[in-house]
């Protein structure tokens, strides 16, 4: 009886060294490879992979931590979508100081609400995207545009969170993740990775369902969105 009893208990005390083993060699691979634990192994291995693919990152990748949501939108109809004049145009070097942006703000309605875009602006023309809790919104922009070195018009989209359509929040996928993929399979020899943002962007429909994507920019011009919760590269355009 007490024979039985003892072997009971071995066998019970195996089963749980057996089940600590395993989870320790389940929280180890979870630190190598899972992207939201994150940590200096995988940016080591990234910077690592890019080197050996002669790929030049010239943007520092964000290591954060993210939970976010699938949100959906619904275009607001009361803005001008055509081209409307500037009272007072603009200096291009000026668009982002404060006295402009106060000025811009007395024509542009919720002017504040937005972030320019220095990847997808050029030397004719000013793209802001509007946030929503201070990430970009790549779908919906703001155009600032004119002659030579002032901008004279502009085109507006804005949008409002439809906010019973909002998702539960779920981690995104960790930016070295990203470019680990895409220097696997996407990128060329001698690229240069010139920015790499968080932000929502989705597919062409009203109301319009936006997800959490990264945003990477090459001095290609190509852009690739990385949908973050899956890792599946979506879109690739060229600027």
């Amino acid at each position: 009886m007490e024979w039985g009893r003892a072997k009971s208990i071995l066998i019970f005390a195996f089963l749980l060294l057996n089940l600590l083993l395993g989870y320790q060699l389940w929280i180890n691979n979870i630190n190598l490879l899972n992207p939201f634990f994150g940590g200096n192994e995988i940016i080591q291995e990234t910077r690592k992979l890019l080197e050996e693919k002669g790929i030049v990152l010239e943007e520092e990748i964000p290591v954060d931590t993210l939970s976010l949501k699938q949100i959906t939108i619904d275009f607001e109809n009361k803005y001008e979508l055509n081209e409307v004049g500037l009272t007072h145009p603009i200096k291009m070097d000026q668009i982002i100081t404060k006295r402009a942006s106060k000025e811009i703000s007395q024509e542009i309605i919720n002017f504040d609400q937005y972030q320019v875009d220095e990847i997808l602006s050029d030397e004719n023309y000013k793209v802001f995207n509007q946030l929503y809790e201070n990430l970009p919104l790549f779908d919906v922009q703001l155009t600032l545009y004119g002659t030579e070195d002032q901008l004279t018009h502009y085109n507006q989209k804005a949008a409002i969170v439809i906010p019973d359509m909002v998702q539960e929040e779920q981690e995104v996928l960790a930016a070295p993740l990203i470019i680990n993929l895409l220097a696997e399979d996407y990128m060329k020899q001698g690229e240069v990775i010139e920015d790499i943002q968080l932000g929502y962007q989705g597919f062409e429909s009203n109301p319009q369902v936006l997800f959490p994507k990264w945003r990477i920019a090459m001095d290609s011009g190509d852009i690739y969105y990385v949908h973050a919760f899956t890792g599946k590269v979506e879109v690739i355009q060229s600027k």
